[in-house]
């Protein structure tokens, strides 16, 4: 019976503490962190806070690493807790660590003078590098950071893609695509495609790799301009299955010069050219719609939450503008006083 009554006053007591119109909160901190590459005389690797735009790091490179760099950032990729910094300009790559950003090694081609440009990561040991300037695909090992090897592929090449054990190298001035396969570390296949392919991309399915061409004449050469093609390419025959115009009604495959190219988790495509931003279904694989007349010099894929991520020039710098990866509808967009050359997220 007392500890019947001494409960009965503990809840009184407990309701005469709490007035009806208190309410319980439980902040939320929505705020994401990015890495912005900046493209100015004096290149800096900013970090930011969105959507306040706070300034975590001014320049994460020198002013926390006491690290000079002479040439932009051009790309950023994200491989087993460990930010790789692609600075085609200066030979090398910057490999940091995700958990401090602390600077865990360099890998410089200065002797060799390669301009690394992407890298793709097949297995938990290695990784595949190509440069602007080089036929060849260098093989780095991630787990003592050293190149392991070169292997020759077209001249030069221009993208890089990665399924599995396959990897897809777009050679531009060739018009083909190398395939390597990571286990012989050797080119296996050479694939010949429309004029110029410029951008490779895998499905979600691990089926097919999805190439863009840019055609001819849209280079400074003089002549007449071709048009702009998407190739489906099966993984297991390594054949083209299916070619189609990069184009469609008042959109001419003629005058669409691509500036990139991913392939989301949900099968759609997404292809900002100089003038449109388009959207492939790549289940039926021909139906092209126009998601914006914008043009847009940059996309990559915000997997965590879900969304593109794309760079435009405003008058005064750059607009950062985040879009749904299902329809490419333009969402947040943030407008910084400076170019960017790259941005991710992490």
């Amino acid at each position: 019976m007392r500890n019947l009554v001494l409960i009965l006053i503990l809840v009184i007591i407990a309701s005469f503490g709490c007035s009806p119109d208190e309410k319980v909160i439980n902040p939320v901190d929505t705020s994401e962190k990015i890495f912005v590459a900046t493209d100015e005389d004096n290149p800096k690797l900013k970090v930011l806070e969105i959507p306040s735009l706070k300034v975590i790091h001014e320049d994460l490179l020198k002013g926390v690493l006491s690290l000079e760099i002479k040439s932009p950032i051009e790309n950023i990729k994200e491989n087993g807790g460990n930010v790789y910094l692609i600075i085609p300009g200066d030979n090398k790559i910057l490999i940091l660590r995700k958990n401090d950003l602390s600077l865990l090694t360099t890998v410089d081609f200065s002797a060799d003078n390669y301009e690394p440009i992407d890298i793709v990561f097949p297995n938990s040991t290695d990784g595949y590098i190509i440069h602007k300037n080089s036929i060849y695909v260098s093989l780095l090992d991630i787990t003592n950071f050293v190149v392991a090897r070169n292997i020759t592929v077209g001249n030069p090449p221009h993208s890089i893609a990665q399924s599995g054990n396959q990897i897809y190298v777009s050679n531009m001035p060739d018009n083909s695509i190398s395939v390597v396969d990571s286990r012989d570390r050797k080119e296996v296949a050479r694939i010949i495609t429309e004029p110029n392919p410029v951008f490779l991309s895998m499905t979600p399915d691990g089926k097919n790799a999805v190439c863009i061409t840019l055609g001819q004449g849209k280079k400074g050469e003089p002549v007449t301009p071709t048009a702009s093609f998407i190739h489906y390419i099966d993984l297991i025959s390594r054949e083209i299955i299916g070619t189609f115009e990069l184009g469609f009604a008042q959109i001419l495959a003629t005058e669409q010069i691509p500036q990139g190219f991913l392939i989301t988790p949900k099968d759609w495509g997404f292809v900002p050219t100089r003038d449109n931003f388009l959207r492939i279904d790549i289940r039926s694989k021909d139906r092209i719609n126009l998601v914006t007349k914008r043009n847009f010099y940059f996309i990559s894929h915000d997997k965590k939450n879900g969304r593109l991520m794309l760079l435009r020039q405003n008058d005064f710098g750059t607009d950062i503008m985040l879009a749904d990866d299902s329809s490419g509808e333009i969402g947040d967009s943030y407008p910084l006083p400076y170019k960017i050359k790259c941005v991710s997220i992490f």
